[in-house]
């Protein structure tokens, strides 16, 4: 049995990983200010400890006594807000990863899954993220993640809206695969890197419409996106011994 924090807990990736971290036997304290615009609710464990603070602002040093890793998800990912409220973003994910740092080296946490900080002697791994999809997935607003978004839209029998002309493409990550990625990271034996959290094979957008329904409407591109993306995971199946389990075309209308 070991003492985790998992800052962001209640997010959507977060929520899946205290889920397991619980189901595993582990002590678990979360450290979540309840402010991600994308959810509708936040999810709870009962076998989980909860504090509501916000890492760049609250003092949150005495949860981190005694733990042994730190799975820091507290960040503002969506492109477009991000990009609407650069000074939040800097504040939560820049200040936040700073504070949540130092924490760390006041406590001799010798292991941080998420941060590329080599700093204080932490070992830190970064985890990159793939359009990660699944059960509980943020559903709310206009940027919430597209398959989100979509089946939102077909559910209420609204068009589904493809930005651009659809032939974007994206390599999308099933929850549970992200959340092996998590717990491989922390049981491996690496001290410092950056790996991809990916499947290596990608979808056009107007791929995913398809799979989820038939009606779909085409809105102007926005600022800012990327036209493709294609995680190389070799090194992260090399290293940590992970590779994904789970393919899109297979699983996205099973949740």
């Amino acid at each position: 049995m070991s003492d985790y924090i998992v800052t962001g807990g209640c997010g959507f990736i977060g929520g899946h990983l205290v889920d397991r971290l619980v189901l595993d036997g582990h002590n678990v304290t979360v450290i979540d200010d309840l402010s991600a615009p994308e959810n509708n609710s936040f999810h709870y464990n009962k076998g989980a400890k909860y504090f509501k603070q916000d890492i760049s602002k609250s003092d949150c040093s005495s949860h981190f006594s005694g733990a042994d890793c730190v799975f820091h998800l507290a960040a503002r990912s969506r492109i477009q807000p991000t990009i609407g409220s650069p000074s939040q973003c800097f504040e939560v994910n820049v200040i936040g990863t700073q504070r949540v740092l130092e924490w760390c080296r006041l406590y001799s946490i010798k292991r941080l899954i998420y941060s590329g900080h080599q700093l204080y002697g932490i070992e830190s791994l970064v985890l990159r993220y793939f359009n990660v999809f699944g059960p509980r997935e943020p559903l709310k607003g206009r940027y919430a993640p597209v398959i989100g978004l979509f089946k939102r839209q077909n559910k209420y029998g609204n068009p589904m809206t493809i930005v651009g002309d659809g032939e974007q493409r994206r390599d999308f990550t099933y929850i549970s695969d992200v959340v092996e990625a998590n717990i491989m990271a922390e049981k491996s034996d690496i001290k410092f890197g950056i790996y991809n959290v990916g499947t290596g094979k990608n979808y056009s957008i107007n791929e995913i419409a398809n799979f989820i329904g038939d009606h779909k409407i085409y809105v102007d591109e926005r600022p800012a996106e990327v036209r493709e993306t294609l995680a190389d995971i070799e090194s992260t199946i090399q290293d940590i011994g992970w590779k994904p389990k789970h393919d899109l075309s297979h699983i996205i209308n099973q949740y």
